[in-house]
């Protein structure tokens, strides 16, 4: 059986949106949620109204409803969250779907991660809001932070001293200190080994990403890729969450990815220039692809800063777009059960902001 609010939507639609004048695409309904987005970011009551149906639902967790005016009343307490749409569904010509996650720097665990549904109807040529639906999803609390001042990082155990340019090595080619799997295990020989100064995936080994024991704000963080054929991978950033789809236990982070593949084997990075090397992941698409010939080393660079993103491949700007709320979190590795290798892994925070 459909969940409620899905059971609304689509009747709505049945009565308000039967007959529609032009085709609209997924693409129209992505910039809907973004208005809507920005609507709740600025606290804007007037604006969400004129985004929303009149009979508009906010849903809890637990399921329990509320009205149109419920939604203008906690938006105030939602503007400080950041939100990422990770997919758009066309129900039928008048129902639609975004779906994605928020995480709220301001609140406090485990109430600053989670899940949002936005079901949108068509009336009048416009989609407008039929109902929200918000879960909150636990982040990977397993994920240690290191307050000390910068200071006194140079004595922190394992740590690899930072450069006089302030560029500290995330990874010192021998070991896997400053690194966890995301379900918290130290010990990376199951799904990760360390060869000739690489963190190599290990495909036959179990889907576990792999995180960095700090969280970083504003940053350039740089590192050198090569894949095997068909491989996919990334390195993901302003993590969300994690991943326990049929496992019950953390698999992937969930978050921004700059996308790694190799571009003319890996089926994703073929047909969709989204999923092309140096891309956000499913985002942004890559006019022509920036990766070396398979089997050589590729060199990124990630800048995120306080209004915007940037990544970089083999010299190349490959993807930019700006911050909505900033926060601090890890860096990931992907695991994509592919064989991918990463070496010469180093970050130089920004304005000193790292934790």
């Amino acid at each position: 059986m459909l969940p409620g609010h899905l059971r609304l939507i689509l009747a709505i639609s049945a009565w308000c949106c039967a007959a529609q004048e032009t085709i609209s695409t997924e693409e129209d309904v992505w910039h809907a949620a973004a208005d809507y987005i920005q609507a709740i970011q600025q606290a804007d009551g007037e604006k969400i109204a004129l985004l929303q149906l009149p009979q508009a639902r906010l849903f809890s967790p637990g399921g329990i409803s509320a009205s149109a005016e419920a939604i203008k009343k906690f938006a105030p307490s939602w503007k400080s969250r950041s939100y990422l749409i990770r997919h758009v569904q066309l129900l039928n010509s008048g129902a639609a779907l975004a779906i994605g996650v928020w995480r709220d720097p301001e609140a406090t665990p485990p109430y600053d991660a989670g899940t949002f549904d936005f079901a949108f109807v068509r009336e009048q040529g416009r989609w407008k809001i039929a109902s929200v639906h918000g879960a909150f999803l636990a982040a990977p609390g397993r994920v240690s932070t290191d307050g000390a001042p910068q200071s006194s990082i140079n004595r922190s155990a394992g740590r690899v001293p930072r450069t006089s340019t302030g560029w500290e090595p995330l990874f010192d080619g021998r070991t896997s200190n400053g690194w966890l799997t995301i379900g918290g295990n130290k010990a990376v020989s199951a799904s990760w080994r360390i060869e000739d100064g690489c963190l190599i995936t290990v495909p036959e080994g179990p889907r576990s990403d792999l995180l960095t024991d700090r969280e970083f704000l504003y940053f350039e963080l740089e590192f050198d890729w090569k894949t095997a054929e068909k491989a996919n991978s990334g390195v993901k950033y302003r993590l969300y969450g994690a991943d326990m789809f049929n496992t019950g236990v953390p698999r992937q982070a969930v978050g921004f990815e700059y996308q790694i593949a190799d571009d003319n084997g890996d089926p994703g990075a073929r047909s969709d220039p989204r999923q092309r090397s140096g891309a956000l992941y499913g985002v942004t698409a890559v006019s022509r692809s920036l990766a070396k010939p398979l089997g050589e080393w590729n060199q990124s660079r990630i800048l995120v800063a306080q209004d915007h993103v940037e990544h970089w491949l083999n010299g190349s700007l490959s993807a930019r777009y700006p911050v909505d709320v900033p926060f601090p979190t890890a860096i990931s590795l992907q695991h994509h059960v592919s064989d991918v290798r990463f070496r010469n892994i180093r970050i130089r925070p920004l304005n000193n902001v790292s934790r």
